[in-house]
């Protein structure tokens, strides 16, 4: 396979292709399978490289049922991702993807395995991310120090967490806080 053709898969991959639609799509574009120039298994094979890490460990990895797809579809206005559940076994974060359905239950609309908490290993790319005020505040309790004794720091803090309601005020409360 051609570093050209990788780099294409690569690409459709990170575009939120599936492994056979990204298959078909590079099949479409090249005018028939036989014009690939490349297997269908060979397509699978590239990806599942492409899902390892250096040591051939898995990165990520994500799931959903017909049933799952289909309460997302119908309750899914609001969805919760969380992931604040680590696994040690296998050194990877567990992300529930989570709604509620019209009885006010929990409804499962898929899950994730993935290695790092960076952007571009977080799914729902197009949709608007909110953090958690309480993780927040737990990580800052461990991270700021002597500082958390501080009382005009901690009041200031609390009020760019839960307060500033404009991306301008928020900058000049942290701008003063630090």
């Amino acid at each position: 396979m051609t570093e050209e053709k990788r780099q294409v898969i690569e690409n459709l991959q990170k575009s939120g292709l599936s492994a056979m639609d990204s298959y078909r799509a590079m099949c479409n574009e090249a005018k028939g399978e036989e014009n690939l120039g490349h297997t269908k298994k060979d397509h699978l094979n590239y990806l599942t490289r492409f899902r390892l890490n250096k040591e051939g460990k898995l990165r990520a990895l994500f799931w959903r049922d017909s049933m799952m797809r289909e309460d997302y579809s119908i309750y899914g206005d609001v969805v919760v991702f969380d992931t604040t559940y680590r696994t040690n076994r296998y050194n990877l974060i567990c992300a529930p993807t989570v709604g509620i359905n019209n009885h006010w239950k929990n409804c499962m609309f898929g899950c994730a395995f993935i290695g790092d908490e960076k952007i571009e290993s977080f799914v729902f790319p197009e949709v608007r991310h909110s953090l958690c005020i309480w993780h927040l505040e737990q990580n800052a309790i461990t991270r700021f120090g002597s500082m958390k004794r501080d009382k005009d720091f901690k009041r200031t803090f609390s009020y760019c967490l839960k307060r500033c309601v404009t991306e301008v005020e928020f900058e000049t409360v942290w701008s003063s806080l630090i």
